[in-house]
């Protein structure tokens, strides 16, 4: 082993002296990538075991969202932590969804007359509805999806990490280098999750390429499938990974990718779909999901008609109609998202 580690150490000294884009080492390239996969690995295993442990204990996780200058929403409890992961020839991703739910009523004191219509717009943002306006206060209820995501970037040798609705409503992106990714930076995430105090996303910031965190937008064009010999182009791989658009659906423990690349997926109630909700609102093949001319696209076929409540705005009703979904947001097959719902799906777009 002392041997193999004295090679790996000599070998990424010359790739941090060569360009990969100049380089014709393929083999220093695919010695990068076990580096930043296995790192991806140790994540996944961490957060499996954590989640693990949590669904044992079943702790009650209580959380606040900031919300700027306008204050803080208490009484927020983190719940349904669903682990990740995905892996195809492009990428591996790796990651932890969960929802921030209101207790009960949440409440928003002393706002100003200046800054009610302000913070009710960030609010629906959220998807919270407001069930109590008056003069300096607020109550909110509903609950809103959150996310931590890691995932590769060959060409660039970064691993990539997107924090979603946990300090801010944009996605924040770090560019972090694989071998800043510690146990002590592991630690930080576990301590995220629990709501404990904890330094990560300063610790992102201090390990990032870039000196500032970025925002990632939905928006894109359609491309098309390369040839196993361009994919061995490097900077082809590259902008692979800035033109691929994704969409993960969660369902309690089921996790399904689509992309721009593959024929979407069918739900409902038969067993013969890609994503199976035993609801007894469902059809037995009720909605596709696809993507088409840029977009991920719901097709609604069914009995009762598809919800959709995107972060943000209201809820949507189909009935044997089209609606393009972007950021994300929950579905519901047959009944209303608002509802004391068990069988709702979370979706979001990258």
């Amino acid at each position: 082993m002392k041997v193999i580690d004295e090679l790996k150490k000599q070998a990424k000294d010359i790739v941090g002296e060569n360009d990969l884009n100049e380089t014709e080492d393929n083999a220093l390239a695919v010695l990068l990538q076990s580096e930043i996969d296995g790192k991806l690995h140790d994540i996944h295993a961490y957060l499996t075991e954590l989640i693990e442990q949590l669904r044992i204990i079943k702790p009650e996780i209580k959380s606040s969202r900031k919300l700027e200058k306008y204050g803080t929403i208490n009484d927020l409890v983190q719940c349904e932590h669903r682990v990740f992961s995905e892996s195809t020839f492009y990428q591996i991703t790796v990651g932890i969804t969960f929802i921030q739910q209101c207790q009960q009523r949440c409440k928003i004191s002393d706002v100003t007359d200046d800054n009610m219509n302000s913070l009710i717009n960030k609010l629906q943002h959220l998807g919270l509805d407001i069930v109590l306006q008056s003069k300096g206060r607020l109550e909110v209820e509903g609950k809103f999806p959150a996310s931590l995501i890691f995932s590769t970037n060959i060409h660039q040798r970064f691993i990539k990490f997107s924090v979603n609705n946990i300090e801010s409503a944009d996605t924040l992106v770090f560019e972090l280098k694989p071998e800043n990714i510690n146990d002590d930076f592991i630690n930080e995430l576990g301590k995220m999750l629990l709501q404990k105090e904890n330094r990560l996303l300063e610790k992102a910031a201090e390990i990032s390429q870039e000196e500032q965190p970025r925002t990632v937008s939905n928006s894109g064009t359609e491309d098309t499938e390369p040839t196993l010999t361009e994919l061995m182009d490097f900077p082809l791989v590259h902008g692979l990974f800035k033109d691929r658009h994704q969409m993960y659906l969660t369902y309690r423990e089921n996790i399904q990718e689509i992309t721009s690349r593959n024929d979407g997926v069918v739900l409902g109630r038969s067993s013969k779909c890609d994503m199976v909700i035993p609801s007894d609102f469902a059809s037995r093949q009720h909605a596709r999901i696809v993507y088409r001319k840029g977009k991920f696209v719901v097709s609604d076929h069914s009995t009762n008609g598809t919800f959709i409540k995107p972060q943000g705005t209201r809820e949507i009703y189909i009935h044997g109609e089209d609606y393009p979904l972007s950021g994300s947001g929950f579905i519901s097959l047959g009944e209303s998202t608002a509802v004391d719902n068990e069988h709702l799906i979370y979706f979001s777009c990258h």
